[in-house]
């Protein structure tokens, strides 16, 4: 290169300076200049100083880097810079931790760049970009996919057990009708079906968690729910808590009152649990807007008009390796044998399956704070099922088609409903009960069908009897754990798997007694 030509552009290089430094300050992510020996800051951009949330670069410039730096992280760091300034190095990356103002922790990816002169002393580029939001949503991902991956589990394994459990509770049931029986056989039969009932319990459980449970949602007002149930509330907690009710919520949200209920029981049987000795509970409500900040911290937050309720304790808080893993399933800080570990992850399931999400903020030693955000919605408050709670059961002859897919299942089912006076068609999927059908020469005044079949729907199935029989009434048997959408029509008549013979008995009459199969007589 020519004599000329090299000093043009060293002037090229260096006339801009200033305009340079300015780059620098505005880019992005975060830039400081470190004086050698003692990692001095004698510069730091806008980006860097606010990822630490100071104002300005003076609350930064002037403090030695590794005094910003987690004393977790300071030999890792201070490494990476030794190896720049003494071997020329040209680029060490490292991920640490910077400690901020008012106890603020970024996580930010270093890397340590060059050796330059600045302003005739030797210094060292160090990038720094914040990558904190970044893992905490990577994180809170992984945890999404993890607790995806166990509810499709516990919703398959909820699946073989309510056919199993519906026949245990039937026949049991039936074997207490058997003539002979003596008392003392009864009262065991009694044992089973109680045991029975408990384990359907867990797998209504594993099903809220795994989010497959049949909702009945009506649009209402958050606090009206809660002041309602009021009584139960503090029956639950117990005379040694205090319960303080603070609600100022005006929206309205759409969801299943009973699961609502549930979920918040749980929430208080935690809080309660919390506090040995007793102590106080707050449940509060307020309307709140989301925005991406609050996106940020919880994977499933929505964002827009939401309705919040807190419940708070003051008891002895969660620890915080502990507090990552409490709504997974099976989960529990408990001795063995005083939780299943479902309380909390059924609360989890219950609330995403109505479109809202759950945080927990937890301080050892000053108690527990869960967060549920409920979607607003803009309808009208709902005003109640439209029909009637079931009536009694009695005697009738009417023919009921039943299909189920569960050969155990449909037996208890065809037995339990012979027992009641019924004349009893059956078939295992919905092709077979359109051939059973075709060949029966009288009238069948109601389907009992799943909802869900390998060959058809139970829609589709009433859609082609009714062709035949057009006044036929329609009950559908409901599997949670194969229940697809987050909600039901609440017009249609419903029986949940695994159901007892009572249930059984009275959902057939009442489908029956109704109008067109829906609504009361």
């Amino acid at each position: 290169m020519r004599p000329e030509k090299s000093q043009e552009s060293e002037r090229e290089l260096t006339g801009p300076r200033i305009d340079f430094r300015g780059i620098v300050y505005s880019i992005p992510f975060g830039v400081v200049l470190c004086r050698d020996p003692d990692y001095r800051i004698v510069f730091s951009n806008r980006a860097f100083y606010s990822t630490l949330g100071f104002f300005s670069a003076e609350d930064v410039d002037g403090t030695l880097l590794t005094q910003l730096v987690h004393p977790e992280d300071r030999v890792m760091v201070d490494d990476r810079l030794r190896l720049i300034l003494e071997s020329g190095a040209t680029v060490s990356a490292c991920r640490a931790r910077l400690l901020g103002q008012a106890g603020r922790v970024a996580l930010v990816d270093i890397s340590v760049m060059s050796v330059v002169d600045y302003d005739g002393v030797r210094a060292v580029v160090v990038g720094a970009k914040d990558v904190t939001e970044e893992q905490r949503l990577t994180r809170r991902n992984l945890q999404a996919d993890k607790m995806d991956t166990v509810g499709r589990l516990a919703g398959g394994i909820a699946h073989d057990f309510n056919n199993l459990l519906t026949a245990i509770i039937g026949f049991a049931h039936l074997s207490t009708l058997t003539e002979g029986v003596d008392e003392r056989t009864v009262e065991l039969i009694g044992e089973i079906q109680t045991a029975a009932e408990r384990a359907a319990m867990l797998t209504g459980q594993l099903l809220a968690f795994s989010r497959k449970e049949m909702l009945i949602p009506q649009v209402l007002n958050l606090d009206d729910l809660i002041r309602d149930s009021e009584s139960s509330i503090r029956d639950y907690a117990g005379d040694d808590i205090d319960l303080s009710l603070e609600l100022s919520a005006t929206g309205s949200v759409d969801l299943d009152p009973t699961h609502m209920i549930q979920a918040l029981l749980a929430m208080i049987g935690n809080s309660r649990d919390a506090m040995p000795n007793g102590g106080t509970i707050t449940i509060s409500t307020e309307n709140v807007t989301l925005d991406d900040a609050h996106a940020f911290r919880d994977a499933d937050a929505g964002q827009g008009p939401h309705v919040l309720m807190r419940i708070s304790d003051n008891g002895t808080g969660i620890h915080p390796d502990a507090l990552p893993h409490i709504f997974e399933p099976f989960f529990t800080t408990k001795p063995v044998g005083e939780g299943t570990g479902l309380g909390l992850s059924t609360c989890h399931g219950m609330i995403a399956q109505s479109g809202g999400h759950i945080l927990c903020d937890s301080e050892l030693g000053a108690g527990s704070t869960f967060s549920i955000f409920l979607p607003r919605v803009a309808r009208t408050v709902s005003q109640g099922r439209i029909f009637e709670q079931p009536t009694q059961p009695q005697r009738n002859r009417e023919t009921v088609l039943v299909v189920d897919g569960d050969l155990n299942a449909r037996t208890d089912t065809v037995r339990e409903l012979q027992q009641l006076g019924y004349l009893v068609l059956a078939a295992a999927n919905g092709e077979r009960a359109l051939i059973v059908a075709e060949n029966h020469t009288a009238s069948i005044e109601l389907l009992l069908t799943e909802e869900t079949m390998p060959d058809m729907t139970g829609a589709l199935l009433s859609e082609r009897l009714r062709q035949t029989f057009p006044n036929m009434k329609v009950l559908y048997a409901v599997d949670r754990a194969e229940h697809s959408e987050t909600a039901i029509d609440i017009t249609q008549m419903m029986l949940e798997k695994p159901f007892a013979p009572g249930a059984l008995a009275s959902m057939v009459r009442q489908t029956l007694d109704t109008v067109n199969g829906f609504g009361s007589a």
